[in-house]
């Protein structure tokens, strides 16, 4: 994804609230962004690979965007991955009927175009304009 800004963001499909408002945010971000959104990767990195599929995923994270793309890997290197990034996520215990929730952190992490991570963004503290003049300006930034 060089030469994009890539917005990352850890959840899981069956989220009951932060991930679907968050992917809501990212999706308004790319409407607000106009033309420059051909320059913006949305990636969603599912922290549930026991449910997440990836036919769930591609199903999923497009009904967002359509250029959003929803990547997973197996227990353990989503756990590595999402330590590396400074995250978390627990599994809660499941219920009687074996559903659960899975507990994580729910920032997003904002690459500039040369992939360095350049912004953390608090989704309950951001509006698709905020983010939108933030990504920008990241792209104004590699164009000079």
């Amino acid at each position: 994804f060089r030469g994009k800004v890539v917005l990352l963001f850890f959840g899981y499909t069956g989220c009951p609230d932060m991930c679907p408002t968050t992917l809501a945010l990212l999706a308004g971000t790319m409407k607000e962004l106009g033309p420059d959104a051909d320059r913006v990767q949305g990636l969603f990195v599912t922290v549930d690979p026991k449910r997440d599929t990836a036919q769930l995923l591609a199903q999923y994270v497009p009904a967002f965007s359509a250029t959003f793309l929803g990547l997973y890997a197996d227990e353990a290197t989503t756990q590595r991955t999402v330590r590396d990034f400074k995250g978390y996520f627990h599994a809660n215990a499941p219920k009687a009927d074996g559903s659960y929730t899975v507990d994580h952190s729910a920032q997003v992490y904002v690459f500039d175009p040369a992939g360095r991570i350049r912004l953390f963004i608090q989704p309950t503290e951001a509006t698709p304009e905020s983010v939108a003049h933030d990504v920008r300006r990241l792209l104004h930034e590699a164009a000079a």
